[in-house]
């Protein structure tokens, strides 16, 4: 096969990886996570559809909007250059705000009558978004791997607490992960230490966070 032949697979795969990190991006998953947790039976039961569709809001604003939102000021004030946040020192700030706005998430939900299992879940979501801010200082840990990893950790805890085995759900979020991963190397966006560590980073923080 010729070099000409070539391109097109390259550039096919290049763009499917690109659209997985786009749809599994760190800032939807949060989303993901709420209604994962709101499909379990002893939630349906406990919490109308009201209060899900009030509570899913309430994070999409605080947690998506607000952060994409910020980031033209940012550029505007030249604390990033680009969007994508490619650069190791530019994406610290996005991330304390992201972690800021994780932890007033928390408190607000700590403030009404709601099952504990949704109160862990963000109040670990802000320590894995705080612990990639921490870690970024330093070294460009892959944000994505961490989300990743915390997925999965929501998941085994959930199955661990609501004795249930999920195990449909479980192939699906380890094998979402694997691709998430592959993605990233893919683009090389990080190196094969990076997005590893990541995703144990986020798998470990968001495990013990849901636990304590």
């Amino acid at each position: 096969m010729t070099e000409g032949e070539q391109a097109p697979v390259r550039s096919t795969a290049w763009y499917a990886a690109g659209f997985v990190t786009i749809i599994f991006h760190p800032l939807f998953l949060v989303l993901y996570g709420l209604l994962l947790i709101f499909t379990m039976p002893d939630l349906l039961v406990y919490m109308p559809g009201t209060i899900r569709k009030v509570l899913f809001t309430m994070v999409l604003i605080n947690n998506v909007i607000l952060p994409v939102a910020i980031l033209p000021l940012l550029r505007l004030r030249n604390v990033i250059t680009s969007y994508t946040l490619s650069e190791r020192s530019e994406r610290v700030v996005p991330l304390l705000v992201g972690s800021l706005m994780y932890f007033v998430s928390a408190v607000m939900i700590f403030r009404f009558h709601l099952p504990g299992m949704i109160k862990a879940f963000m109040f670990a979501s802000a320590c894995v978004v705080f612990t990639a801010a921490l870690l970024n200082l330093r070294w460009k840990i892959s944000v994505h791997s961490m989300g990743a990893g915390a997925m999965v950790a929501t998941v085994l805890v959930l199955s661990f607490k609501m004795y249930t085995g999920l195990l449909w759900v479980m192939a699906a979020v380890f094998m979402t992960a694997g691709l998430v991963m592959a993605a990233r190397l893919y683009l090389r966006a990080h190196t094969p230490a990076q997005v590893y560590f990541g995703f144990l980073a986020g798998l470990t923080v968001m495990a013990l966070g849901m636990l304590i």
